[in-house]
């Protein structure tokens, strides 16, 4: 049986619990409470598949424009002309690492301010910091947004068979190729989050 200190103040009703009680302030503690993020984890995942089942053909096409400088109507011409199977070819890295993005966006946007707000930093700085902090974690996932962007280049069109050889094929050029644009996309996550 577990027994508790318990320690009498001069007033002989007042009982303190030294297991409740922080020694060095004198204030009461609570033990931690079980964290919810894994709910924040899961709508982020959810929210990334949707996003991107839903906007990936306007983004292609805005792609085509961009890399052909075409017009829009002639980017949706060459898509329509190839079919709907290939409307979402490379599909699969967009998928992930928005899923995987925004699931690690909203998860650890929670626990960096559950974090900073535990350490008695104010409700406004934690929020802005854990956004922050938010963002550059996001950044981890940088080998998706490069593999996307080869498989969405017609330049690459016979090279990849698929998302997993795209991934392969980088291997060769060491983890630097992977991380191709990190700096920029560090920039653009930390502070937009």
């Amino acid at each position: 049986m577990m027994t508790k200190d318990v320690v009498m103040s001069s007033n002989s009703s007042t009982v303190q619990c030294t297991e409740c009680y922080s020694a060095s302030t004198g204030q009461r503690t609570f033990p931690p409470a079980p964290t919810k993020e894994w709910r924040e984890y899961v709508a982020g995942w959810g929210s990334g598949i949707v996003n991107i089942c839903i906007t990936f053909p306007i983004n292609k096409t805005m792609f085509r424009q961009q890399l052909h400088g075409i017009s829009a109507w002639e980017a949706f011409s060459q898509l329509k002309a190839e079919g709907f199977l290939h409307l979402y070819r490379g599909i699969l890295p967009p998928l992930l690492q928005k899923s995987a993005s925004t699931a690690l966006m909203f998860g650890s946007f929670e626990q960096y301010k559950r974090l900073l707000t535990e350490n008695q930093v104010s409700n406004t700085s934690s929020m802005v910091m854990a956004a922050f902090f938010a963002g550059c974690t996001e950044a981890a996932l940088t080998p998706f947004e490069r593999v996307q962007t080869l498989m969405l280049d017609h330049k690459y069109e016979g090279r990849f068979r698929n998302t997993p050889h795209a991934f392969s094929s980088l291997r060769q050029y060491g983890v630097r190729e992977y991380y191709r644009g990190l700096s920029a996309i560090l920039m653009r996550n930390g502070p937009s989050n």
